[in-house]
């Protein structure tokens, strides 16, 4: 049938899209919310599996908290309500994170405590090239 054939073309096309690039990972805006709940993402795989990704970041997210509440006592920009940030980085094969970045940039010592404290997270090592990820973290202040 007509639809049953539309339906395989788009299957086809999605399915060279993720063929086209392998090596990078999209992160679920919910991963990083430091108050949210987790929601299991999707997004491409390296050989660096989803699971493994998140894993490390939930564990490790605290550390950007401590950044973040850290910057909020210089600024008052921070404390009038909820930011959201791009942080983009690549795993390498030995599992060190590189090529960190955070966009925008609110706070230089906020992004600097944060770029360390990624730099110190350790993935899984993995055999192939190394992975990108980006994730959305979101940042609010207790009432």
């Amino acid at each position: 049938s007509d639809k049953l054939q539309a339906e395989i073309l788009t299957l086809k096309r999605q399915l060279a899209q993720a063929l086209a690039d392998p090596g990078s990972i999209k992160v679920d805006p919910s991963v990083l919310e430091i108050e949210g709940k987790l929601i299991k993402p999707t997004y491409k795989e390296g050989s660096l599996s989803q699971e493994e990704v998140i894993s490390t970041m939930t564990k490790n997210k605290k550390v950007l908290k401590s950044c973040y509440e850290r910057a909020m006592k210089k600024s008052v920009a921070l404390q009038r309500g909820k930011i959201t940030l791009t942080i983009a980085f690549k795993v390498q094969p030995s599992g060190t994170a590189s090529n960190i970045l955070i966009t925008p940039n609110h706070s230089g010592t906020m992004v600097d405590c944060m770029k360390k404290a990624i730099r110190r997270w350790k993935f899984p090592a993995f055999t192939g090239q190394a992975v990108g990820v980006e994730s959305p973290l979101t940042l609010s202040p207790k009432n």
